[in-house]
């Protein structure tokens, strides 16, 4: 399993960054980010990118940790960006806050666990499927409760893309909240999801 520390989205000069740090057993690996081009962005609006990853070939290999810093650029429409190794498999994915956005979908879905961590929103969740790909996205109306402290309510939607299978499927969302909510923002998160309301406890 390739080891990526934590996705980030950041605006840098204008333009939207994906940011990470792949974590390299030893020395001597080349690890490149490479971003994938569509002639049609992809319908789930997330912009993918693929892990290159070459070990070293010779026959001595000094056992330290490498840290390889990478960054890529997300065009206009990306509202996020996925991370896959060489053979297609997701490692990683983040996802950003749509401010007056519209639900993707109306598909049911359960909320097992959601956490307000830094900037960022990280909620578990479980829905039936296995044979299509589920878009999720989570807006927020750009409005605050007038309360002490004040409340913003967001909801998070869940399209399964027709899917017929009937597998349980758990999965781990990470959206980005900034910059409209800092880490040192002094707001409480209510979140709308799975046919259910609940205060998101920051950790």
């Amino acid at each position: 399993m390739q080891r990526l520390t934590d996705l980030d989205l950041a605006a840098v000069a204008g333009e939207k960054h994906v940011r990470t740090t792949y974590v390299a057993p030893t020395l001597g690996y080349q690890v490149a980010l490479n971003m994938v081009f569509y002639i049609v962005p992809p319908e789930d609006n997330i912009q993918d990118f693929v892990l290159s990853v070459a070990p070293p070939t010779g026959p001595f290999v000094l056992p330290a940790l490498e840290l390889f810093p990478l960054e890529g650029i997300l065009p206009d429409w990306a509202e996020g960006a996925r991370i896959s190794g060489s053979a297609h498999e997701e490692i990683a994915s983040i996802r950003s806050l749509v401010k007056g956005g519209e639900a993707v979908g109306g598909d049911m879905f359960l909320l097992e666990a959601a956490v307000h961590k830094g900037d960022k929103l990280i909620a578990d969740v479980r829905y039936g499927g296995g044979c299509a790909r589920h878009d999720f996205r989570l807006t927020w109306d750009g409005s605050l409760d007038k309360s002490d402290p004040p409340q913003a309510l967001l909801k998070l939607s869940h399209d399964g893309n027709g899917d017929p299978c009937k597998a349980l499927i758990s999965e781990r969302l990470t959206f980005d909240l900034s910059p409209h909510f800092e880490a040192n923002a002094d707001v409480v998160l209510r979140l709308e999801a799975g046919g259910a309301e609940r205060i998101v406890p920051r950790i």
